[in-house]
């Protein structure tokens, strides 16, 4: 699901549909007004417009018609045409300058933002006013975090992954496993089996990009087997060892939106199944999801009844049935009464990204980190910061296992339109955990299902247990540089491995695989 700025639409159903009376309409073009407004109400804002922009040079005093012709443009990110079309209808709505800091703050135009800002609440009052005194002193507050956060921005180097990824169309929700081998993302763009809806936009396909040897990432194709559909289909998680991909799909029930789970097989992956009624709620929409490196927890986000507001980060845990338990939500240290979503669970099982409309905010969604506590709580989350974070929208971030990569979307002018994928390196962490690969197999290479203990050696502490794919033997698992760990891999039937494996910083800089041949125990 992609996120734009978000200001609710509901307001539009209990706008008055009134025409101006500086000048006596025909009937067609009252009828194109009613016709663009039925739509506007809607939220089909596309369409609204095509029935608005005749009527434009009618009456250059129309300005309900110019306000929503503004409204319209601002919800499709086209904010200049949004910001032309509300200075012409100052006078139609006491919410105008509002929309105009919003807009102002999402370009980085901060003195701008708060002019308009300080208009609003000059004559704001609550009686007649939609945003209440919370409103205007968060947004104040967005402009002083703004502020400051670019004044003082983190030394990376941010990098557009280029054509084999973008296009002029819009790409968004880039996924990596682990190792980063793989990104998977989606995308608006026309191609040969994607065709337009309704609204006349292409419909949203899931693309995947392999990663070279050289480490630039190969043209992107469809993503192989049964995923992309006639409609919208987009990714919103992936397990850290890339084998458990999890899909966007709007339900059936036309007003809700669940979470679908395809696994991959023969390098192809499955028809999506629908996850449990415990991940999804009937009557609402979740978003995005992650998974810990061993699949026992999932993160996602949902905007189901009894949450803090708008979007929530639940926790679910698989149960030893398989089956995952009811959904617990992550309390007020981590969901506020605005919108959390796209949590990103680092495989280091504690480090939680998401993004957030609320907390310590600069605008839009920022991206934040917690940790997760022994004691079960979360630390005070960390907004990212400039340039990590902008003024506009910042969601769908994902980072390395090393934390030394981030990838996001974002529409820059430098762009190649719309919404690109980029990477951000940041220059100044220091080497951390980082993912070494394996793969379990017996003496004839045929891939094993085998319990793999990693220990480390000086403290004797556990570090992880993991079991190697059933399908392809494949495992994953993060190691420290320059620690030392016992390594076991154990399965019925066969000798017990033992080897002891330590990897320095320059050799967690390059990919690192381990192949294990289990050899069987001899018949008595």
């Amino acid at each position: 699901m992609k996120k734009i700025i978000t200001i609710s639409i509901l307001c539009l159903l209990f706008m008055p549909v009134v025409l101006a009376q500086s000048k006596k309409y025909s009937k067609a073009e009252k009828n194109i007004f009613l016709d663009g407004d039925s739509y506007y109400v809607y939220g089909d804002f596309n369409t609204a417009l095509t029935y608005f922009i005749q009527l434009e040079s009618a009456d250059e005093s129309f300005k309900e018609l110019y306000f929503k012709m503004a409204y319209a443009y601002m919800y499709l990110r086209k904010l200049d045409e949004a910001k032309k079309y509300f200075m012409k209808s100052q006078d139609y709505s006491v919410e105008t300058n509002y929309y105009l800091a919003k807009i102002y703050l999402h370009q980085e135009k901060l003195d701008e933002a708060v002019k308009s800002i300080l208009a609003y609440e000059k004559d704001w009052n609550s009686s007649n006013y939609k945003y209440a005194k919370e409103d205007i002193e968060f947004l104040k507050s967005q402009l002083a975090n703004a502020r400051l956060a670019l004044q003082n921005p983190e030394k990376v180097n941010i990098e557009n992954l280029g054509p084999a990824i973008n296009t002029n169309a819009d790409e968004y929700v880039p996924l990596i496993d682990a190792s980063e081998s793989q990104l998977i993302f989606t995308s608006k763009r026309i191609s040969e089996n994607n065709g337009l809806s309704p609204s006349g936009l292409p419909f949203e396909d899931v693309f995947v990009s392999y990663k070279s040897a050289d480490g630039t990432w190969q043209d992107a194709i469809a993503i192989p087997g049964e995923i992309n559909t006639e409609g919208n289909d987009a990714c919103v998680g992936l397990s850290p060892n890339g084998e458990v991909l999890y899909v966007f799909r709007a339900s059936e029930n036309g007003y809700a939106g669940d979470i679908y789970e395809s696994s991959k097989k023969d390098n192809k992956w499955t028809k999506p199944i629908v996850m449990s009624e415990r991940i999804n709620d009937f009557q609402s929409v979740e978003a995005s999801a992650s998974v810990a490196i061993d699949g026992s927890v999932l993160y996602f986000s949902s905007n189901r009844a009894g949450g803090y507001g708008g979007f929530d980060i639940y926790r679910s845990n698989k149960l030893p049935n398989g089956e995952w338990s009811w959904p617990k939500n992550l309390g007020p240290q981590i969901n506020t009464a605005k919108n959390e979503d796209s949590p990103f669970l680092h495989p280091n099982g504690s480090s939680l990204y998401f993004s957030s409309e609320g907390h310590k905010n600069m605008g839009g969604y920022d991206i934040f980190k917690s940790e997760l506590l022994e004691d079960g709580s979360w630390t005070k989350p960390m907004n990212l910061g400039s340039p990590t974070n902008t003024t506009a929208d910042d969601i769908h971030f994902v980072i390395s296992a090393n934390e030394q990569r981030g990838y996001y979307s974002s529409e820059k002018e430098d762009g190649f339109g719309g919404q690109d994928i980029y990477l951000i390196d940041y220059l100044e962490k220091s080497l951390r955990q980082s993912v070494v690969r394996g793969k379990v197999v017996d003496e004839n290479q045929i891939a094993l299902h085998a319990e793999i203990k990693l220990v480390e050696k000086e403290s004797g502490t556990l570090s992880g247990i993991h079991i190697s794919n059933q399908n392809n033997g494949g495992f994953i698992f993060l190691v420290n540089p320059n620690v030392m760990y016992e390594l076991t891999v154990q399965l019925d039937g066969f000798q017990l491995y033992k080897k002891t494996i330590s990897y320095t910083t320059d050799e967690l800089r390059a990919p690192q695989q381990l192949n294990i041949e289990l050899i069987k125990m001899a018949s008595e």
